[in-house]
């Protein structure tokens, strides 16, 4: 499945173990004023402050070769005197090369700094008069409703870093911590779950026939069924292009297979305003000793069976 990283919603590059740019999408281009392919050639320092750079080698690299990633690390970007951009960064190794997002945190920056000011303030006039008292007590009164938005800010930040900005579902991301989670209960306490891997049939000629707006008014539309069908612990998410996934904890593989067939007959008996729309689907439950790579294997497996299969059905891999 290929992901076209120049619609993403944030900053993304690819790193060479020695910190070489081997891609950047428009997205971070837009954010350093950079022209089409300036990037080709740079290391990574030639887009840090110093102090950033400083980071990257003490803390970054380190951390993403030895832990395999990293997560929420505050930089700021710099290129050429064009302006500070500061981003929250997280990074995973892929083989031997680096996948980085970086997320503009210009609001959250401005905050910090209004923060530490009325902090400033607050010690300035604390051996002042009755007068300035009252005063502290405003500073101190707006200094608590700057953390509580910074707080506020910071779970919206969070939430948007794990949700589909198209769909409203929960992403990749979101979905590969949970199934780490419910491995962990299922080893420890024995509570089953189930995964449902889903893609929409033909969904190239939509986008080819109708344009990609409406492409992406049939994608909301299944994410709204997706999510109907699930229960309050259940998890629907867009693992990317046409392609979801629910996730069922306390639930078997027979139990998720009903799901499964109930989903594709209400996707092909939905209204839908411009053609006809199916998915296929594979189901697979876990197992004693699996893994997170080895489940998604298995059910990715179970998908493409289903297409193999002649599309608009649901296949089953060990259930």
């Amino acid at each position: 499945m290929e992901v076209n990283v120049d619609r993403l919603p944030c900053g993304f590059l690819i790193l060479d173990r020695d910190g070489r740019i081997m891609h950047l999408n428009q997205a971070l281009a837009d954010m350093l004023q950079m022209q089409a392919g300036e990037w080709q050639g740079m290391h990574i320092h030639d887009l840090l402050t110093r102090t950033s750079r400083i980071y990257y080698q003490t803390y970054f690299a380190p951390m993403v070769f030895v832990q395999k990633e990293v997560q929420e690390l505050y930089l700021t970007l710099e290129k050429d005197g064009r302006g500070r951009v500061p981003v929250l960064a997280n990074a995973r190794m892929e083989g031997d090369r680096v996948h980085c997002t970086l997320l503009k945190m210009t609001v959250r920056e401005e905050y910090e700094r209004d923060i530490l000011q009325a902090k400033h303030h607050a010690e300035e006039i604390l051996e002042d008069t009755d007068e300035a008292y009252k005063q502290l007590q405003q500073v101190m009164t707006e200094y608590e409703q700057k953390r509580r938005e910074l707080t506020a800010l910071n779970e919206n930040l969070h939430e948007l870093s794990i949700t589909d900005a198209l769909t409203g579902l929960k992403n990749r991301r979101f979905l590969e911590e949970k199934i780490k989670q419910l491995l962990y209960s299922a080893e420890n306490d024995e509570v089953p779950f189930s995964l449902i891997l889903l893609d929409i049939d033909h969904f190239k000629k939509v986008n080819d026939h109708f344009g990609h707006a409406k492409g992406d008014e049939v994608l909301k539309a299944l994410a709204q069924i997706f999510q109907r069908s699930s229960r309050g612990e259940d998890v629907a998410a867009r693992m990317g292009g046409e392609e979801f996934m629910l996730l069922l904890p306390s639930t078997t593989g027979k139990e998720a297979a009903l799901v499964a067939e109930r989903i594709c007959r209400d996707v092909e008996q939905h209204a839908w305003e411009l053609t006809p729309i199916t998915v296929s689907a594979g189901v697979t439950a876990y197992h004693v000793g699996d893994t997170a790579a080895g489940i998604l294997s298995r059910v990715d497996d179970a998908l493409y069976e289903s297409k193999e299969a002649g599309r608009n059905r649901v296949s089953y891999s060990v259930l």
